[in-house]
């Protein structure tokens, strides 16, 4: 670490490193400090993440990047210290927030997905645990998986940094690692050679679900099981809704569990109103292609109502400020 600072405690651990609480000496500020557990490059430019962070650098509800730590070989960067992830405070409501509260959540988080991915980038691991807040503020962070876009606004699945076993793969197949399960697209589920912006809006579309709900709507205990549980609520797919996933499963040899798409989100999302609902469905469509963007999602009916955000910061905080 580095003597500027002293850590406080440790606030958890992921595939790529540990995030610490730490205070900077003279300054008395509390940071969050990621140190990252693969050894130090060449040159750091050259990371993605640090790219990513340094181009999304500004906006209200990305976190802030500090600084950076370089010592003996490893890399550490220093943010802003937030006090939760929504994983964290969805988990100490009792009941589900309103539905105003919900609105003002996904308000924040697709304007820092509409701001990402006019800048180029795909986060590619969207999910509460990568979403922080204080008090009504939320800001998307963790882009250790991220990666910039091509020309053709796509990119393609690679078979390098395996993280699959074949028994965990419906295809039998191995790919890249892109995105927890519980919130992965299906076009990487059925591993399409190439993929877009839009697997960042089915995760933030399975995000908006949880809100209401409280529990992930796609609980998945393995790649197939993932694939069972989207079917069981949407229905399987078909040559006229997502023809090339048709044609990937083809391929593979593989075939959708026969489910018809419910008549309605309602049993399974409850609480949630018409408009939350219709909005779901447009973020989570089996078509990639048909997916609303950040920007749609954006002009949705959903949003009407926020002519002036900053109303919303009268309501009541979801996580107390307790430094």
């Amino acid at each position: 670490m580095d003597n500027q600072y002293t850590v406080l405690s440790q606030l958890g651990e992921g595939v790529f490193g540990y995030v610490w609480k730490a205070i900077h000496h003279s300054t008395k500020e509390i940071v969050a400090i990621k140190q990252l557990k693969y050894k130090l490059p060449t040159n750091v430019v050259k990371l993605v993440e640090f790219e990513a962070l340094n181009s999304l650098k500004g906006h209200p509800n990305i976190v802030e990047l500090k600084g950076i730590i370089k010592n003996d070989n490893t890399l550490s960067y220093v943010f802003e210290y937030m006090e939760d992830n929504l994983l964290q405070a969805i988990r100490k409501q009792i009941q589900p927030p309103c539905e105003a509260k919900i609105k003002y959540w996904m308000y924040q988080i697709l304007k820092a997905t509409e701001y990402m991915h006019n800048k180029g980038y795909i986060h590619r691991d969207m999910k509460p645990e990568n979403i922080l807040i204080n008090g009504n503020t939320l800001k998307l962070a963790d882009f250790g998986m991220a990666k910039k876009m091509s020309l053709h606004n796509s990119l393609t699945q690679t078979w390098a940094h395996l993280q699959y076993k074949k028994k965990d793969c419906p295809c039998g197949k191995f790919t890249e690692y892109v995105c927890t399960r519980w919130y992965r697209a299906p076009e990487l589920l059925v591993h399409s050679p190439t993929y877009t912006s839009a697997i960042d809006m089915w995760s933030v579309g399975t995000i908006m679900a949880e809100l209401f709900r409280s529990v992930p709507l796609f609980p998945g205990t393995s790649e197939q099981d993932q694939l069972y549980k989207i079917c069981e609520v949407f229905g399987a797919p078909n040559h006229y809704n997502w023809p090339e996933g048709m044609r990937l499963a083809t391929s593979s040899c593989f075939q959708f569990p026969q489910f018809p798409p419910l008549t309605s989100l309602a049993p399974c999302i409850p609480y949630a109103s018409p408009e939350a609902l219709n909005l779901i469905q447009g973020l989570c469509t089996w078509d990639p292609n048909k997916r609303l963007t950040a920007s749609q999602a954006l002009q949705h009916p959903f949003f009407i109502s926020i002519t002036n955000p900053i109303q919303f910061n009268q309501l009541p905080n979801l996580v107390k400020h307790t430094r």
